[in-house]
């Protein structure tokens, strides 16, 4: 500021401070502004002014920023265990946790699988093990089940990008991607499976949806929403025709709305299938049967409620992340509030009886993924009085048959 005022004189041509009580006086009597030397003083006074107080409020800034930066450790001054290596230890934190999890995983299912002797070889086709419907992908040493309406979506385009498959092809394509993947892969034989399950290198896995969630979804996608002439909309005629006594349009023709089969007539269909020993669907066909998890020693299962963490280290681990985590979309997961509400709101529509029928179905499945088993009054809140749009079905109901059988 001394500097300031100094300049000020030699440029206002001012020698005394008499002058310049004289210049202030007669600025506040309200002097003639035109006096452009008084006026261009001042306005340079002014501007220096600011500067040097920006100068003044910097360097003090400054000198606290050094005062903080010289009590900063040195590389030298040990850091503390519990800031060291953040990022790091983090990271091998989640992926240890992902692996423990995955070995829980797989030891329930092998006790579930021992409780009910599925784990044994024997003649039926339960306790034999069927490769049929896993997909083996050799270079990447990679071995999934394709579980229908279990994000099989999402890793049959997994498997397909690494078949060779373009990514922009796929989003196109009208094609049905598991007949592309089958074109790619075949039928997996079983020695060639055993084979690479013995790999330690190999990563095996299936994944696990709740049982009553993914039942809703394939009756929602495969029976209210089917195409005409599909064995969809024939397996929804026949539905039709057993608990209703109406005419339905021919085959060619779409399935009036309120000739579709509601969820009870629906369910009542598969239990009775199921209990006359007749193949089920393979979008609702029960995990232990259609995959025989309990014959092969698999390495790790994928959960609707954490898919997205184990996606990503399934498919890093088996090396492929790089490639596959730009193109593949991982959605959040589906055991969402949504998906709960929706699934609830059809199951409570179901008499007691045929719930506890379906229950047992699908009992294995509960267990070998570690869902709790529902009871009828879980669904209390979402039920709502029977109309006569969802009728019960009048066919005498068996006693569910033995897993084992």
């Amino acid at each position: 500021i001394k500097y300031a005022v100094k300049f000020l004189y030699h440029c206002c041509d001012i020698s005394s401070s008499k002058n310049h009580l004289r210049i202030m006086n007669a600025q506040l009597k309200g002097f003639n502004t035109t006096n452009h030397n008084y006026v261009s003083c001042f306005k340079k006074f002014g501007l220096i002014l600011m500067c040097f107080l920006a100068i003044a409020t910097i360097t003090t800034r400054n000198s606290d920023l050094s005062l903080y930066l010289s009590n900063l450790p040195t590389h030298e001054q040990p850091i503390p265990k519990d800031v060291a290596n953040t990022t790091v230890a983090t990271k091998v934190v989640e992926v240890s946790d992902i692996e423990g999890r995955m070995r829980d995983r797989i030891l329930h299912m092998k006790d579930v699988c021992s409780k009910y002797g599925l784990d044994v070889r024997g003649a039926d086709s339960l306790h034999r093990p069927d490769p049929w419907e896993y997909i083996i992908n050799k270079e990447h040493k990679m071995i999934w089940c394709n579980i229908f309406k279990s994000s099989s979506t999402s890793w049959m385009y997994v498997f397909n990008i690494l078949a060779g498959y373009d990514p922009k092809f796929l989003n196109r394509t009208k094609k049905v991607p598991l007949q592309m993947a089958r074109d790619k892969y075949g039928r997996p034989k079983l020695e060639d499976m055993q084979s690479l399950l013995h790999d330690n290198e190999s990563v095996s896995f299936i994944v696990g949806r709740n049982p009553f969630e993914r039942l809703v979804s394939g009756y929602r996608d495969k029976i209210q929403n089917s195409f005409p002439r599909s064995i969809h909309d024939k397996i929804r005629r026949t539905i039709a025709s057993r608990y209703r006594n109406a005419k339905l349009p021919p085959m060619g023709r779409s399935l009036p709305k309120n000739m579709i089969p509601t969820f009870t007539e629906f369910v009542a269909y598969i239990v009775e299938e199921h209990r006359a020993g007749k193949e089920l669907d393979m979008h609702w066909s029960p995990v232990y049967s259609f995959c025989t998890p309990c014959q092969f020693n698999l390495g790790n299962i994928i959960l609707y409620a954490t898919q997205t963490e184990d996606t990503k280290y399934i498919l890093k681990k088996a090396k492929v992340f790089d490639k596959i985590g730009g193109v593949l979309s991982l959605n959040p997961s589906k055991g969402s509030s949504s998906t709960h509400n929706t699934t609830s709101y059809f199951v409570a529509q179901l008499p007691k009886q045929l719930f506890y029928d379906l229950v047992q179905l699908y009992m294995i499945d509960f267990e070998l993924f570690g869902f709790k088993i529902p009871e009828f009054e879980d669904y209390k809140s979402y039920r709502k009085p029977m109309d006569g749009t969802d009728p019960m079905p009048t066919t005498k109901m068996m006693k569910t048959r033995s897993p084992r059988g």
